[in-house]
């Protein structure tokens, strides 16, 4: 992609949903050369960015605003397509304009194209310029192709004195039904990223980190790296999707415990997550010592075991559902 490509990326992982891009940087004190090369990057293929340090609202301002613009747009296009459909039913009228054959119908769809071409069709002109081969460059294409090839008929018509076919009505439709697409792609696309900000609401801010030598101390959740265990009781959802290392009694003994040399103390311990929020699995599910669990699903516990330590396997700024 655009951002792996640029010096000092490791990584990059982009999401149409929320629109965010994660990037992990390499080691590198030039801070602010990377955020601006990046930025530059993004910009170069036609999309607008900037840097964003910490959780925010910025995806949801960006759905409202992407749909609101696509329903102008699709509002727009649709009157065109209104204006040429009631021009279909009105009479010839003859000698308008400059010939026999050039009727009030014809002026009709003439304008409805040039109001399309302006308000609706520059989205598209601009997307087959900036950005790589796509739906753009095609609606692009044959928009202009067809109302280009009917403008030229028009003309002939005018000073050749011959009437040839024009499809300034195929022009306007092609635009109407790709931008109504757009519009409720828009509309779907906000829904998914409201369903997904919903979910990473249940992430907690903070987690109880374990440090090695087992004192307990709250930290916010973003700060937690690969590693790191903390301690989850039941009823609170997991702040970190992590791998499950131990699970622990009421009374703070452990029942079953996996260690680096890997001695399990009792191998049938376990406990059941609410993972309905996340996978849609409507029932708990039942977990071991080795397997994984997502943040932001709940640890029900089970019988005496009341809390476990998680083991995080990512960092708490980039879990599953984040």
């Amino acid at each position: 992609s655009a951002l792996e490509g640029v010096d000092g990326v490791e990584t990059a992982r982009v999401s149409a949903t929320t629109h965010k891009a994660r990037v992990i940087l390499a080691n590198t004190t030039d801070n602010s050369f990377q955020h601006e090369c990046l930025i530059d990057a993004i910009e170069s293929i036609g999309f607008d960015a900037k840097i964003s340090q910490e959780e925010s609202n910025v995806e949801e301002s960006y759905s409202d605003r992407e749909v609101s613009a696509w329903r102008k747009r699709a509002v727009h296009a649709a009157w065109c397509l209104s204006l040429i459909f009631v021009a279909q039913f009105l009479p010839q009228v003859k000698s308008f304009i400059c010939h026999a054959q050039l009727s009030l119908r014809l002026a009709l769809q003439i304008i409805a194209a040039i109001y399309a071409q302006v308000f609706v069709a520059p989205i598209y002109y601009h997307g087959a310029l900036t950005k790589p081969p796509g739906m753009d460059l095609l609606v692009s294409s044959a928009s202009a192709l067809t109302f280009g090839y009917s403008i030229l008929n028009f003309f002939a018509c005018c000073f050749f004195r011959q009437m040839e076919h024009t499809s300034f009505d195929s022009a306007v439709a092609l635009l109407t039904f790709v931008t109504i697409g757009k519009y409720l792609e828009a509309r779907a696309k906000r829904e998914a990223g409201d369903a997904v900000a919903k979910i990473r609401r249940l992430e907690p801010a903070t987690a109880v980190l374990l440090s090695q030598n087992n004192t307990q101390r709250i930290v916010p959740r973003r700060q937690i790296a690969i590693g790191e265990c903390v301690l989850v009781s039941a009823g609170k959802a997991f702040p970190i999707d992590g791998i499950l290392r131990s699970i622990l009694t009421d009374d703070n003994t452990t029942e079953i415990a996996n260690t680096s040399d890997n001695k399990i103390t009792k191998k049938d311990a376990s406990l059941y997550v609410d993972e309905a929020a996340v996978t849609g699995e409507s029932l708990p599910v039942r977990k071991s010592i080795g397997d994984a669990v997502l943040g932001g699903t709940l640890c029900l516990g089970f019988g005496l075991s009341r809390r476990c330590v998680v083991e995080a396997t990512r960092p708490g700024t980039d879990t599953a559902v984040s």
